[in-house]
This record gives structure tokens, C-alpha cells and sequence, in this order.
């Protein structure tokens, strides 16, 4: 799941923690779940993408636990909302105090979550899309924990394999690039290495 805290839509004065759908490694949940051949050829190097990321962590077979990352991701695309709903403004702000998540959505600790990010005495926060985290809830609870350690482990690889040698920069650029936005050459280091310094520290620079 993602989050961020805001201005409170329906209270400008305040600042208020937004939950939001998350878990998916693809830009949507059509990329899937659509029988679009281009989005299924997709979802094969994904799967091969996830695997050379499971193998450069040292994962023990990467190719089957890749296969078992994106079963459990396609489980969360199925809950996710569609892009239609989540631009609802309406529909997606739902109140939640925090002594409710619990029954709210089960299968979640809660505690251990507002704890460690130190939101714990919030009296409330805005869940945009709450049927996201009952499936949520249920996939923790049904859901090996191996195989959400591969989701983290790949994920953790993702985020960092820019800056993980020239290995990983190109397989992370093959299918994040190429694959997904038809891009078809890495930009040279200087010039990423100047898009990283401006997005960073563009405006104390």
C-alpha cells in the first residue's frame, strides 16, 4: 500500500494521512488482467524482468518464485480500483479513525504499521480505496510469507538497480524503458546522474 500526508480535502486547515492501493510492480491492473496481446507479451518480460531481479539477490529459483510474485500481484490487480474510480473525489475520500482499521480491515496489524511510522496518535486517516485493503488483508493472511519476501526482495532490487552496476541499470532500462515505454536507448550516465542531482536538490542548488 502507498500513503502520503495532505491537505485534507474536505478540511483545507488540516493535514491528514491518504492511503492509497499499491503493491503492483506494472503501471496498472490492466497490464494484468487484459487479454491484450501486446499487454500479455508484456506481463512475459515482466515475469522474466522479476526473475533476473530475484537472481542478481541471490534468490534460490528465481524463475519459479518470479512466477509466484506475479500470481500474487495479479491478485492484487484484481482488487484494485480502475483508473475511472480512483479519479472519483467523492468516492475515494473515506474517513477512518484510527481505532477502527482493525475491524475495518482485518488480516493488517495496524498497530505495528501506525507504530513504525509514527502516526499512532492520529485520531484519523482518509483510505481512498477501501475494498483494496480488505483483499489486502485477506491476501496477507492466506499468502506464504516466502512469497511475500520475494515481492519485497524484487521490488527492493527494482528500486535500486540504477545504482547497482551496469548490469542491472540495463536489465532494469530493458523492460522499465523498452518494454513499457517504447524508449529505445539508456540515456548516458552524466546525463542521469544530472536528472537525479535536479530531482533531489534542484531548488537548495
Amino acid at each position: 500500500m502507498l500513503g502520503g500526508v495532505e491537505g485534507d480535502a474536505q478540511d483545507p486547515t488540516q493535514s491528514v494521512l491518504y492511503l492509497f492501493q499499491g503493491g503492483l510492480g506494472m503501471p496498472d491492473r490492466e497490464y494484468y488482467l487484459s487479454n491484450d496481446p501486446k499487454l500479455v507479451t508484456v506481463r512475459g518480460k515482466y515475469r522474466a524482468y522479476l526473475a533476473a531481479l530475484l537472481e542478481a539477490a541471490g534468490v534460490a529459483n528465481p524463475t519459479a518464485e518470479a512466477a509466484g510474485v506475479l500470481a500474487l500481484e495479479t491478485t492484487l490487480a484484481r482488487a484494485h480500483w480502475t483508473q475511472v474510480e480512483s479519479r472519483d473525489v467523492v468516492k475515494t475520500y473515506n474517513r477512518v479513525p484510527m481505532k477502527d482499521l482493525a475491524t475495518r480491515f482485518p488480516g493488517i496489524d495496524w498497530a505495528a504499521w501506525t507504530t513504525a511510522l509514527g502516526v499512532q496518535a492520529a485520531p484519523h486517516l482518509i483510505v481512498s480505496q477501501p475494498s483494496f485493503f480488505v483483499a489486502l488483508g485477506r491476501a496477507i493472511e492466506t499468502t506464504p510469507l516466502a512469497r511475500w519476501k520475494a515481492h519485497l526482495t524484487a521490488h527492493t532490487v527494482d528500486r535500486f538497480a540504477p545504482y547497482l552496476g551496469t548490469a542491472l541499470v540495463n536489465t532494469r532500462f530493458a523492460f522499465r524503458g523498452t518494454a513499457l515505454q517504447g524508449i529505445q536507448s539508456l540515456q548516458p550516465r552524466w546525463k542521469r546522474a544530472i536528472a537525479n542531482l535536479d530531482a533531489a536538490l534542484g531548488e537548495p542548488l
